[in-house]
């Protein structure tokens, strides 16, 4: 017959409290990696902010210089049409959507557009200002001069 040595209930009895870890607790390492990395994390997002930041005030400002590129184009040939056809320029850029007897429109919109700042373009006719007809934005500030986007943008109508 084959008998091991100790019966089951003659086994040591295994410990029921358990070890306790040596070193910091899960809590204390979390503080301390927040603590390392939040001011290396700040300095990495200041330098990103600081190459960022001005590539998108530059992007934007291009845009927006786009933007109002296309416009008064778009504005001075439909003057340069308004002239040619009714021999005379437009008391205002309305003029321009507005539908002639034939119903055609000198723009080719529903109405005049407006600056990147939700402005309407402004307009001078002959000899208010200039010898030719004007059309300009005061640019960001609204405000005749400034610089940068405040800068005004004035396009002559030959």
């Amino acid at each position: 017959m084959n008998e091991t040595p100790f019966s089951t209930s003659d086994a040591p009895a295994a410990p029921s409290t358990t070890l306790k870890k040596k070193g910091l607790p899960t809590w204390g390492w979390i503080l301390i990696i927040l603590l390392v990395m939040g001011p290396v994390g700040l300095v990495a997002m200041s330098i990103v902010a600081a190459v960022a930041i001005p590539r998108l005030l530059a992007a934007r400002m291009e845009a927006n210089e786009a933007r109002i590129q296309h416009d008064t184009e778009a504005i001075i040939l439909a003057i340069q049409s308004y002239v040619g056809i009714e021999g005379e320029y437009p008391d205002s850029l309305t003029d321009l959507v507005r539908p002639d007897k034939s119903g055609a429109q000198y723009l080719n919109s529903d109405r005049v557009p407006k600056d990147p700042w939700g402005r309407e373009y402004l307009y001078a006719l002959p000899g208010e200002f200039a010898p030719e007809a004007l059309v300009y934005t005061f640019g960001a500030d609204g405000q005749p001069g400034g610089e940068v986007e405040s800068e005004d943008l004035v396009f002559s109508v030959d």
